[in-house]
């Protein structure tokens, strides 16, 4: 299952930070140059942060950051409601399934209204590569990334597809994304 862990590129790249600190047991320079190389700016208030809540999601609100349009995952129960667009099983009058991927519903119980078609990266038979070809070409990045983060892909297929969406994006944060998930995903996996 995919939880929201960051509605903002700051707010993804304070949560691979807070990783990093939490395996390499705090701030390395490794991490000061990735800070740097994609703008983030609040590795002092991370770090601090870390020391009082560990990696505990939830700790993360505390950072400026995470304050405003907080992710699903850093709302403690009672604390300010959720205004984002998350598959939320609290309120699933939203709808969802324009802007989700498979892994973020996959354990969650959310109705489709009747009279919805899910979008086709939804579906398990529909092979994915095609379907990623066709949101490429028809310019809609959105719905290639979504197909992309479903299942019915090879790690080979995943990791060409994910270097042609980073070309079209053009977005340097999401190169220094692009390039972690690829030293890391191992050909051998097989697949997702």
């Amino acid at each position: 299952m995919t939880v929201e862990i960051a509605r903002t590129p700051a707010q993804l790249m304070g949560v691979l930070a807070m990783m990093s600190m939490s395996l390499e047991e705090g701030v390395t320079p490794e991490l000061e140059r990735f800070a740097r190389a994609v703008g983030l700016d609040c590795l002092d208030a991370l770090d601090a942060q870390s020391l009082k809540s560990g990696d505990d999601p939830k700790g993360l609100a505390n950072v400026e950051t995470f304050k405003t349009l907080t992710p699903l995952e850093s709302i403690s129960d009672g604390a300010t409601p959720y205004t984002g667009s998350f598959p939320n099983p609290s309120d699933p009058t939203t709808d969802w399934w324009k802007s989700s991927c498979y892994f973020e519903v996959v354990d969650k119980h959310m109705p489709v209204p009747k009279g919805v078609e899910l979008p086709a990266w939804f579906d398990p038979e529909r092979e994915k590569k095609p379907l990623f070809e066709d949101f490429m070409q028809a310019g809609r990045l959105d719905c290639a990334w979504l197909t992309l983060n479903s299942t019915g892909w090879s790690i080979a297929d995943a990791r060409q597809a994910l270097v042609a969406l980073q070309e079209r994006a053009d977005d340097k944060a999401f190169d220094a994304v692009v390039a972690y998930w690829l030293s890391i995903a191992d050909l051998d996996a097989g697949g997702y």
